[in-house]
């Protein structure tokens, strides 16, 4: 029986102090001209990881507790200007409205398919050097360490690598 009455009286201090502190703010963010209202539109408190997005239809819910009050929300939209309003502000009215934004995009430039043909063109005329007919030689040099904390050498290996490859016209394997 004590601990109910405990955590009754826990609950009583703690808790409903703390949800009383925070306001629920309800509201709709619309363009600036016109009654259309704005969907996923960014909204965040600035300075912390507090915030929301509008749903389809322009309407949000934001949390804000007492600490928030005289702080900045930021409403943020692509193709829109983004917009400051104090915490106190929103919670007298709850109408925002955004400025449309025109982006100037840089210059895009297509290529006609006679470019691409070119490229291949050029390409198909570089297969003799690029593939050629005799058999080809690599040679390779490999040195691999191993040192202790003293600077003395543990372990030295090197190596000679030589691989022969036919010509591509030659079905036969290399070695």
């Amino acid at each position: 029986m004590r601990k109910k009455i405990l955590i009754s009286l826990l609950v009583c201090f703690f808790i409903i102090p703390f949800t009383a502190l925070s306001k629920d703010i309800v509201g709709v963010v619309k363009g600036n001209n016109s009654s259309k209202r704005i969907p996923f539109v960014n909204i965040a408190i600035k300075g912390t990881f507090k915030g929301t997005t509008t749903d389809l239809n322009g309407n949000f819910k934001l949390i804000v507790s007492s600490d928030d009050i005289n702080k900045t929300i930021l409403f943020s939209c692509i193709g829109y200007q983004t917009k400051e309003l104090k915490v106190s502000q929103l919670i007298e009215h709850s109408e925002v409205r955004l400025h449309k934004v025109d982006i100037e995009l840089s210059e895009v430039v297509v290529m006609p398919d006679s470019t691409l043909r070119s490229f291949l063109r050029k390409a198909y005329l570089k297969i003799p050097s690029n593939y050629p007919n005799e058999k080809t030689e690599y040679q390779g040099f490999f040195r691999e360490s191993l040192q202790s904390g003293a600077g003395d050498f543990v372990r030295l290996v090197e190596g000679i690598t030589k691989a022969q490859k036919t010509s591509y016209n030659n079905r036969q394997t290399g070695t």
